[in-house]
């Protein structure tokens, strides 16, 4: 009988993000980039506030021998030499922007309209996104935020957490001690509804053990890409080659800096989300 390669778990995804942030899950080398945009990344911060179901990732624990050459999520700390305990096979895509959102990194940031929420406007209008610079000068300024109401999502797990923020707010807002105590309960009320479901969201997980081998790997990678994930050739191609000492990619971007012709020409390689 084959040896069993993986167990289920349900993982926090606080947890999950904590261990991005401090370097104890990665992502394997031969991964394609972070492509989402936005709006489907406030699509799955929509999702997640209603506590629907994002799918289950895949990740395999580090041995002894690595497998895999590591590198960081975008956005997250670089790796320097630590040795994460993990690797995400599948789920990237959803990590790294969840990730994004709500340790206020990469391009945009994202924002929960508390205010109107409290209104009873629909959680689709609520919710929003701007570029980063953008979000600077709009919603950068606390007195804006505490005026309006509105949450930057990176605040959640990455800047104090909400009740960092609410104390922010009622330091701006506060004038009487009753006028405290009603805006206060306003705000635990609005995070029951609206932010307890995030904090307390849990992903599907399974995991392969350190004992799973290269080809194993790289064949349940395989299977990945032909039941949904889509991956190139030179994805799949960096990742079985990877466990026989040739880096695909290194190679790649070796050859174009020698060659800068081929950075010009129509050869792309799939980087689909």
């Amino acid at each position: 009988m084959p040896a069993k390669h993986s167990y289920p778990t349900m993982e926090p995804l606080a947890y999950l993000l904590q261990m991005i942030h401090n370097r104890d899950m990665a992502l394997p080398d031969f991964q394609r980039d972070f492509v989402w945009d936005p709006a489907m990344t406030d699509e799955l911060i929509e999702s997640i506030v209603n506590n629907y179901p994002a799918g289950t990732l895949l990740r395999v624990k580090n041995g002894q021998e690595l497998l895999f050459q590591p590198r960081a999520f975008q956005g997250a700390p670089v790796l320097n030499g630590t040795r994460p305990a993990y690797l995400i096979l599948d789920g990237q895509q959803r990590l790294t922007s969840l990730y994004q959102a709500f340790y206020g990194e990469g391009g945009y940031r994202f924002f929960l309209d508390l205010g109107a929420l409290e209104r009873e406007t629909d959680l689709e209008d609520a919710a929003f996104y701007e570029r980063a610079d953008r979000a600077a000068k709009t919603f950068g300024r606390m007195e804006e935020q505490a005026e309006r109401l509105i949450f930057p999502m990176g605040r959640l797990f990455g800047g104090g957490g909400f009740d960092g923020w609410v104390h922010d707010v009622l330091r701006i807002r506060g004038s009487s001690a009753e006028e405290l105590l009603s805006l206060q309960q306003r705000l635990a009320d609005l995070r029951q509804r609206w932010l307890k479901p995030v904090e307390d969201y849990d992903f599907p997980m399974v995991t392969l053990s350190e004992d799973t081998d290269g080809g194993a790997i790289c064949t349940i990678f395989e299977t990945l890409n032909r039941t949904g994930v889509k991956l190139g050739v030179f994805d799949l191609l960096t990742a079985r080659f990877w466990p026989k000492s040739v880096n695909l990619r290194t190679l790649w971007e070796k050859a174009r800096a020698e060659h800068p012709i081929w950075s010009r020409s129509d050869t792309q390689f799939s980087e689909a989300a």
